[in-house]
């Protein structure tokens, strides 16, 4: 990989951190004020999808400004950014707090960590480019992100925390922006629901 491609990968992990404001917010916000707060996030950024789409002035400076953090795929497709807006949205409408804040930090975190450690001592291939130290230092990641969130019962974020690393080791086409907090949420909520 060449320093432009670092820099560039670099900057978009930086980003995905960056979004754990996004649940953190939970903390300050009421329910009704974070699910106003992650509508208007997701409303934004689905008219500037559509924007990019079908307004070739604007999709050109979108290219000029994000072009080079997007992945090839997020070309034809909505950003990994949208898909974690619309998942934040998701999770604040169907889960309690905790649930949500949980879900979605093991993804701005464990996902991170999890490609930092994987494509820098990760040796043992597991599905396709991942591996089996990249889907230990998620769990981890996890498993601390569970004991350390307000109000969640440890072990129920723990079962969390297994899905979590299971659905984000899985080979599928589903977007980990989505797949990972909303299949680890409902785990979560459903037990919570039934204890």
């Amino acid at each position: 990989m060449n320093s432009n491609i670092n820099k560039y990968i670099l900057a978009r992990k930086g980003i995905h951190l960056g979004a754990a404001l996004i649940p953190l917010s939970y903390y300050i916000f009421s329910r009704q004020q974070f699910i106003i707060f992650v509508s208007s996030l997701a409303l934004t950024a689905i008219i500037i999808e559509v924007a990019r789409f079908k307004n070739p002035k604007f999709k050109n400076l979108f290219y000029r400004i994000f072009g080079k953090l997007l992945w090839n795929n997020e070309s034809k497709s909505l950003t990994s950014a949208t898909i974690f807006i619309l998942s934040s949205f998701i999770c604040g409408i169907f889960f309690q707090k905790q649930v949500v804040i949980t879900a979605l930090l093991f993804l701005t975190f464990g996902d991170t960590i999890s490609y930092s450690v994987g494509n820098t001592i990760g040796k043992i291939k597991i599905f396709g480019k991942k591996t089996l130290e990249g889907g230990i230092a998620f769990f981890l990641v996890s498993v601390i992100i569970a004991w350390l969130v307000q109000d969640m019962i440890f072990w129920v974020g723990l079962i969390g925390a297994v899905v979590a690393c299971i659905v984000e080791l899985l080979p599928w086409r589903v977007d980990d922006n989505l797949s990972i907090p909303i299949i680890s949420g409902v785990i979560m909520e459903l037990i919570l629901r039934v204890i």
